[in-house]
């Protein structure tokens, strides 16, 4: 997992942890978790605690037809899509 780190700013370790989560997914169509533990080299229990909390929010949704794959919630998209239009 790449991380940013500037001496200015002390980090929030969750929270780059659970956006390193989230950036993936967003790339992906849907992946498992042991799948995303492995490539954002994390342990699969805090993947599996943060896509958790991420589902509970609206970021993330659970295909239970594909083995447990994930993939990015409506409400991501949603802020995606409001982020981009303000911008534009």
């Amino acid at each position: 997992m790449a991380t940013k780190k500037s001496s200015a700013t002390p980090l929030v370790s969750a929270a780059v942890r659970v956006l390193a989560v989230l950036e993936h997914l967003s790339r992906q169509r849907a992946i498992g978790l042991e799948d995303i533990s492995k490539e954002i080299k994390l342990a699969k229990p805090t993947v599996y605690r943060f896509l958790l909390t991420l589902q509970e929010l609206g970021y993330v949704r659970r295909v239970d037809g594909e083995r447990g794959r994930y993939f990015t919630g409506l409400r991501l998209r949603t802020a995606k899509r409001n982020t981009i239009w303000v911008n534009a």
